[in-house]
């Protein structure tokens, strides 16, 4: 693996480079610093995580940090290059000093974080829980309960709302749908989640039940089937919730049936591939304001400086840090508003502190677009830090990521229930693909999906135990009674 891992690193390393050097005259001014990205990158690569290709402690940080840092420091750069004044977004306009030191920010940024990794992570492979070992904690009739009465709620308050859909968005309503702001149909949506991935565990360890006596490929098939159908109902427009039940479903689904492991990736990988695909069409291309989706793609523009802007946008490029500095230069916001946005993106106190303030994405957002915006863009964890900190904090926020993906991961090596499983790996994927995002905006989704699902897992399993508890213990069989046992 190391062979293959140092072959395709070196190689795309030399494209980058080389790609990057051809097209540096056509760089805007304040980009020039991005032609020491690629070999920034293989410098780290090879100093702090090379020896932990393919044994380590923590593969899920690991290979989340490297991929994400190698789109970032290998494909970015080129593509900047390439796209030259088109490489960001029209209506955003950083100053020439910002993008310089933006660019300088993403480098400590990423020797802080290689060194972190260097101390927090261990060249040992996992000690992972036995896989007949794995059990249902949850009582299954309250589960049961729960599925009728998240039925009857959306029977009632969310049907006709979109909330729920099946493989493809229906583009036929003519208006975009957006995202899910109205608290009641996030309760609403919440329910949907959770009755979606319990069932997911439910009907998934009933297979693997069946699968261990009979050894039948069928009850893989089986398995197979929920895991696409858990893949492919979409909730919202928003397409990491297919990222996230994707990562769930491979990872309980390769430890289910370690055997099948290649056939798990490709088919689920190639249900999710579609699903994503039509997803972005959606929202890239604006599906939803032509009769079609074939009609979205033919009057839409693919090309470099749209990849460009894509990756600016969601990989948060030096385009959003820079104008993340200027945002901070311009609003004078002190800690405690920093404070604020924690508290606000717990769930739970989102709710009680509402009404006070709004969050610093917000006000982001409203000095990107000119008018109040409450979402749009995102606020990286390099500028974060440095807006609200100062220098010496840069990589502050994605340090903290890092360190509750490392605790979150060590987690689930260790529990057995399928269901505790499936949340932790939910929440922790939340982190891992988006360790350069500040650390509120990651806590919102990841403390509301933790919440309303432990909530529902914890009542089914205080129930299981009680009635457990209170079951009439079986007198053994003649044979296994002692002659002392007759005898008295």
């Amino acid at each position: 693996m190391k062979k293959a891992v140092t072959f395709f690193v070196v190689l795309t390393f030399i494209v980058s480079q080389i790609l990057t050097l051809l097209y540096f005259d056509n760089l805007p001014s304040g980009y020039q610093l991005i032609v020491l990205l690629p070999s920034i990158f293989v410098v780290g690569f090879f100093l702090f995580f090379f020896e932990f290709i393919g044994k380590c402690s923590n593969p899920f940080v690991l290979y989340g940090t490297s991929v994400m840092e190698w789109i970032r420091f290998i494909i970015l750069p080129p593509i900047c290059a390439i796209a030259g004044n088109q490489n960001g977004m029209v209506y955003i306009n950083p100053t020439v000093s910002s993008l310089n030191l933006s660019i300088i920010l993403m480098i400590v940024e990423y020797f802080a974080v290689c060194l972190f990794c260097k101390l927090m992570i261990k060249p040992v492979k996992p000690h992972r829980t036995q896989k007949n070992a794995y059990i249902i904690i949850g009582r299954k009739s309250i589960y049961v309960l729960f599925f009728a009465f998240s039925l009857i709620v959306y029977f009632f308050l969310g049907r006709g709302k979109g909330l729920i859909r099946f493989l493809i968005i229906n583009i036929a309503q003519g208006e975009r749908i957006g995202d899910i702001t109205e608290t009641g149909s996030l309760i609403i949506r919440q329910l949907i989640l959770c009755t979606m991935f319990l069932s997911f565990v439910l009907i998934v360890n009933y297979f693997w039940k069946r699968y261990q006596k009979t050894h039948k490929n069928i009850y893989v098939y089986g398995a197979l089937i929920a895991a696409a159908i858990n893949i492919s109902i979409i909730v919202g427009e928003r397409r990491t919730a297919q990222v996230y039940a994707l990562l769930c479903s491979l990872w309980i689904l390769i430890n289910l049936f370690p055997k099948y492991q290649k056939k798990i990736i490709i088919s689920l990988t190639a249900v999710a591939g579609f699903v994503l695909l039509f997803m972005s069409i959606y929202k890239f291309f604006g599906a939803f304001m032509f009769d079609s989706y074939e009609d979205a793609i033919s009057n839409s523009e693919f090309d470099i400086p749209f990849l460009s802007r894509t990756l600016q946008i969601y990989f948060l490029g030096p385009e959003n840090i820079a104008i993340t500095l200027d945002f901070f230069k311009i609003k004078d916001l002190d800690i405690f508003q920093m404070f604020f946005d924690f508290l606000r993106s717990i769930f739970g106190f989102n709710y009680i502190f509402r009404g006070m303030n709004d969050i610093t994405s917000v006000a982001f957002n409203t000095f990107i677009y000119g008018t109040e915006q409450k979402t749009g863009h995102l606020l990286s964890a390099a500028g974060y830090g440095f807006g609200f900190l100062g220098p010496f904090f840069i990589p502050f926020f994605s340090l903290i990521n890092i360190y509750i993906s490392l605790k979150l991961e060590n987690l689930l090596y260790r529990l057995k229930s399928l269901e505790l499983i499936y949340i932790v790996t939910y929440v922790l994927t939340r982190f891992v693909t988006n360790l350069f995002l500040n650390t509120p905006a990651l806590l919102t989704q990841a403390t509301m999906m933790a919440f309303t699902s432990l909530v529902v897992v914890g009542i089914a399993a205080l129930l299981n135990r009680r009635n457990e508890s209170i079951k009439p213990k079986k007198s053994p069989p003649p044979s296994q009674v002692s002659y002392r046992e007759l005898s008295d």
